[in-house]
């Protein structure tokens, strides 16, 4: 479950690529930076009143905090890029933060943590400031404003929102599992290529990013993904969806 970066109907070409479960790399951050990824993710537990990164609560390290494996390393991105977080200016970052359990005791800490790192991570103070997106344990669409406005949610396009909650959703998701079992091995079914494209469709139609999770890691699938519209692809291998992106021409751009 994630923090990302969203960008209007479509994320930029350059910044397709997010760093599924990225704090499970050999490098977290590090990689998927080197990489070019336009988001990472990280999902979270609040332990000790610190926010712990790992994907089961049992295998948190008090080493291992949001803090050290991401904001700081975002912090010194920033200073060493004179404002921006990547060399290149036109390149962006999505923070894609995956709440395991417990949204109002974590939202609260991480407000609290973010402090610190605010024009690193609020786009009223830097247009270019990385994405905070919140996913897993959401608020409630209608508990929204109760958050800072840097702050924004992973959307789901069975949900109703107001005009207001839309402008707080930075991204819409949905687990790919839910209309096909299909892994790129062989061609994509019609029929449920069909319902790939509409859940897209209606992501697009509230001018937001849209992503599947559970999606199988290959370039086939890559392929597919961007066929059918999708702007961000999820990938465990950050080098390798790099590699791609930069090789194929983007669809949307033909």
């Amino acid at each position: 479950m994630l923090l990302l970066i969203g960008f209007g109907a479509a994320a930029q070409k350059g910044n397709k690529g997010h760093s599924h479960n990225d704090y499970n790399q050999s490098s977290p951050f590090y990689g998927a930076y080197a990489a070019g990824m336009g988001s990472v993710e990280a999902d979270v537990y609040i332990i000790g009143g610190k926010l712990l990164v790992s994907h089961n609560e049992e295998d948190t390290d008090p080493g291992r905090s949001l803090d050290k494996l991401y904001l700081q390393p975002i912090a010194k991105a920033f200073k060493n890029n004179k404002g921006h977080i990547y060399p290149n200016k036109n390149k962006t970052l999505q923070l894609l933060i995956d709440i395991k359990s417990n949204h109002k005791q974590v939202l609260a800490t991480l407000i609290t943590e973010l402090k610190p790192y605010l024009k690193f991570f609020d786009q009223s103070i830097n247009k270019r400031a990385v994405r905070i997106l919140i996913s897993g344990d959401v608020p409630p669409p209608a508990n929204f404003k109760d958050y800072p406005s840097y702050i924004f949610f992973d959307g789901r396009t069975t949900n109703v929102y107001t005009s207001n909650e839309l402008s707080r959703l930075g991204m819409v998701s949905e687990s790919i599992g839910t209309f096909t079992s299909w892994d790129g091995t062989n061609p994509l079914p019609a029929d449920e290529k069909l319902k790939l494209i509409e859940v897209v469709k209606k992501s697009h139609s509230w001018n937001k990013p849209f992503r599947f999770w559970g999606t199988a890691d290959n370039i086939d699938v890559w392929k597919e993904l961007e066929s059918i519209g999708v702007d961000w692809i999820g990938t465990d291998q950050p080098k390798k969806l790099s590699l791609y992106l930069k090789l194929y021409p983007s669809l949307d751009q033909k």
